[in-house]
């Protein structure tokens, strides 16, 4: 963006990275432990982070919808949504030592993939068990891409939000059934 002077596209590149990395700030606040302890039988899985990505997810849809038509910024979109997937994106990293679930970043995942794979050629196994698992994610972002468009071409996509609202709540419900089994 700054190659070419264009400083509102730099503007908004920073913005949504801002927003994205003040998501993540909020789970580590809401969640100050690197990784969690699955082994302590004392352990609750923390998933009220969920509930923040939820909010987020919500008041983006409450924006577009009190929005009069063409009054849409989508900037104000983007960055809520930003918000909401570095909470949740951050959240998902520290349930497994050593980041190893991604949500947010297909390209990531798509760099790690092809690092392990290189590295299995080359005899070294340490992260190959790491490969299905990020095989599973990718073919989950490229399933969750494709719903997506259809849902957005079928319905419009700000009516497709609660989708993601209802995943959130869901498996909030889960992990909060998992803490009361402890």
């Amino acid at each position: 963006a700054t190659s070419t002077k264009s400083y509102g596209v730099m503007k908004t590149q920073m913005s949504i990275m801002a927003s994205y990395f003040g998501g993540s700030m909020i789970n580590g606040l809401m969640n100050p432990t690197a990784a969690v302890d699955w082994d302590s039988p004392s352990t609750k899985a923390p998933a009220s982070a969920l509930l923040v990505s939820a909010a987020f997810v919500l008041a983006t849809q409450e924006y577009i919808s009190r929005s009069a038509a063409g009054s849409v910024s989508p900037l104000i979109v983007w960055c809520l949504l930003a918000l909401a997937n570095g909470v949740q994106n951050s959240w998902t990293s520290m349930l497994i030592q050593g980041n190893v679930l991604r949500t947010a970043h297909f390209s990531g995942c798509t760099s790690d993939m092809g690092s392990f794979a290189g590295q299995t050629i080359r005899g070294c196994n340490q992260n190959a068990w790491k490969l299905p698992i990020f095989a599973a994610l990718a073919a989950s972002f490229w399933s969750g891409s494709a719903v997506s468009v259809f849902c957005a071409e079928k319905y419009g996509g700000a009516n497709c939000l609660g989708i993601s609202v209802g995943l959130y709540l869901a498996i909030y419900a889960f992990f909060t059934s998992f803490n009361s089994q402890r």
